[in-house]
């Protein structure tokens, strides 16, 4: 199961070619446009085509909605933004001047009644009617930034979730924006899954609302999910998994699990050891996207999915990236030398130096793809040691991984020695001693906690995020990191890939992290499994196909699930949960390659680095008045 089954490219690429097929005289009578995003129709597209492809769809400029634009009278524009009252009033705007020949208007979320009336009197009003050739309903309010990970970019939602002095209106607002962005989810997968959620809790807020949503659409004929309307005001991109059955089939339901962040704040604030979760953490990745600089100025990378390097390392420890690495080079330095080879006796004529010249321009392109890959993978690498080296994450890595083995006791003298040495920056510190003080048993009395904040201060350190969980009352029963773990058994990785990364492998940056379950993995497993379990045994159970009267329960284990994360995620919570898949799939016997057992999609309102979650704490704990 994808967040972007394969008729949902195709959707995308119809609506930027205006709904045209290339089979239609039409559609080259049209090829040529403008597209007009704002910034979150942008981040859309931005996980699912460059701009060569889209160029290759007719589009030759790319702007921004917001931004300062010249009128281009004589061209068609197609527009893909929110549903706001903004970007209404500048569409408005745009038709009155007139700034293109011809509008196109796809709006990302449900256009409501109201937002169609205000925009058809405003048109009315400035005489521009005709500028707007459609209007289209997309239903793709969420951000897929990889096949089973999808984001709802809401900033600051873990503050919007968890702030007190919040009004009213503000608390509606998140929720409903939520809701729409699962509902986008659930109408693109064209499935209808059975929700699942803590009571008492924002997630239930919200499944209620989701389950309100998607009941009401099933009871409309056609709707969203039997994707058989034919009007030309409204469309999506339903489409039905390749898993299982279509939205309407109970075959192969998925299960959507609805949870609040406060289920595991650990997570948010551990350091990372994984090649992803590095790159997001230390290099601010951002819709598969790095900006770095390796010595050479500043440079843009994108993992695209021809980035085949990227795609076997994504998961794995930062040390066995580096052996990989290695040895993909030396790879790569052998076949070219067969080329070269191949080169020498190209020269010498005959049949067999002609299929030395086909054998060399076939394995040329390929070659220098290659290069290219394995050369941006060094730039980053080199930068990501660098940073790991003058930070000294290592030991806050190996240290976090102690405390949440449960060892906290026998760590304390480690944090202490963290705290007061030269060692990582403010908010590593702070991130570690939240960790401690997330994953302890005890309470911890009010000298020690003195002891503890003296030293963070002296460190620079901002104390307001231990204000924030101060203020939480019996955090440590209900939030507490109480995952399963096991020693792992693997060995530890050695050599480098240059003499730069000698020094790192002497002092022991082989270090792979043991195999442990985070908290969110523990309870998806109990949820898809139908276990009856001290943690889930309460959770609500709501299906949109059935009215809430009469709500037959599944009684077989889920094959597929949809685990979302109100108030932030992260990439080391969204690899736990591949890694335990990939286990258990293997315990089982699945010798099929790279498809499991169980598909599971991750989502979130946001994906967050530590220092960004940290400094939503901050901004909550200065909301509490001493």
């Amino acid at each position: 199961m994808s967040t972007v089954p394969p008729t949902f490219v195709e959707e995308c690429k119809k609506v930027l070619s205006l709904g045209y097929s290339q089979d239609r005289e039409e559609y080259w009578e049209n090829l040529w446009k403008i597209l007009v995003c704002d910034t979150f129709g942008r981040d859309v597209l931005a996980p699912l085509f460059n701009f060569d492809e889209l160029q290759k769809l007719g589009i030759t400029l790319v702007m921004g909605l917001g931004g300062q634009r010249q009128p281009i009278p004589d061209v068609k524009a197609l527009y893909i933004v929110s549903n706001t009252k903004e970007n209404l009033d500048r569409i408005i705007t745009d038709c009155a001047t007139p700034m293109y020949s011809q509008v196109h208007l796809n709006f990302l979320s449900h256009l409501s009644e109201s937002s169609m009336d205000f925009l058809a009197k405003g048109c009315l009003a400035a005489n521009c009617v005709s500028a707007v050739a459609s209007v289209a309903d997309l239903h793709t309010n969420f951000i897929s930034v990889e096949d089973a990970l999808f984001s709802l970019n809401h900033k600051n939602s873990y503050i919007a979730f968890n702030n007190s002095y919040i009004s009213n209106e503000e608390a509606a607002e998140n929720v409903e924006k939520t809701v729409d962005g699962l509902f986008s989810m659930v109408v693109t997968l064209g499935k209808i899954p059975i929700i699942r959620c803590p009571k008492a809790s924002a997630a239930e807020i919200i499944a209620r609302k989701l389950y309100d949503r998607i009941h009401k659409e099933l009871a409309s004929i056609p709707n969203l999910f039997t994707n058989t309307s034919s009007s030309t005001s409204s469309t999506s991109f339903s489409a039905s998994s390749s898993f299982g059955g279509g939205a309407g089939s109970s075959f192969q339901r998925p299960v959507l699990l609805l949870l609040d962040r406060n289920v595991d704040l650990s997570v948010m604030l551990s350091h990372g050891w994984c090649y992803q979760a590095l790159c997001h953490d230390l290099l601010g990745m951002n819709l598969n996207r790095v900006k770095i600089d390796a010595g050479k100025g500043p440079a843009t990378y994108d993992f695209q999915e021809i980035d085949t390097f990227w795609a076997a390392n994504v998961g794995s420890p930062f040390p066995t990236v580096l052996v990989n690495l290695q040895t993909d080079i030396e790879e790569t330095k052998r076949l070219d030398e067969r080329i070269g080879s191949n080169s020498a006796a190209a020269e010498e004529g005959g049949a067999e130096g002609l299929s030395q010249l086909y054998t060399k321009l076939t394995l040329i392109p390929e070659l220098n793809k290659k290069k290219e890959i394995l050369a941006m993978h060094t730039d980053i690498s080199s930068t990501l040691v660098e940073l790991i080296n003058k930070r000294h994450l290592d030991l806050f890595f190996r240290t976090e991984e102690d405390i949440v083995l449960h060892s906290v006791e026998g760590n304390i003298d480690k944090i202490v020695e963290l705290l007061e040495e030269e060692k990582g920056t403010a908010e590593d510190k702070m991130r570690l001693f939240l960790i401690y003080y997330l994953t302890n048993s005890r309470t911890i009395n009010a000298e020690e906690l003195a002891m503890f904040s003296k030293l963070l201060q002296e460190n620079g350190c901002n104390l307001s995020a231990i204000k924030f969980l101060q203020s939480i009352k019996t955090f440590h029963d209900t939030w507490a990191t109480a995952a399963q773990t096991s020693k792992s058994n693997q060995q530890s990785v050695t050599g480098d890939l240059y003499s730069m990364f000698s020094s790192i492998v002497a002092k022991g940056f082989q270090f792979l992290p043991t195999t442990k379950n985070y908290k969110t993995t523990t309870i998806l497993d109990a949820i898809m499994e139908l276990k009856e379990t001290e943690d889930v045994k309460d959770y609500l159970y709501l299906d949109p196909k059935f009215p809430m009267s009469s709500m037959p329960r599944k009684n077989t284990p889920f094959k597929e699930g949809i685990v979302f994360m109100i108030g932030g995620g992260n990439y080391l919570e969204y690899q736990n949960i591949r890694d335990f898949l990939q286990k258990q799939s293997a315990a089982d016997g699945n010798t099929s390659g790279g498809l499991l057992d169980k598909q599971v999609i991750y989502g979130t309102t946001e994906l967050l680095t530590g220092s960004q979650f940290l400094e939503q704490l901050c901004q909550l704990g200065e909301t509490i008045l001493d």
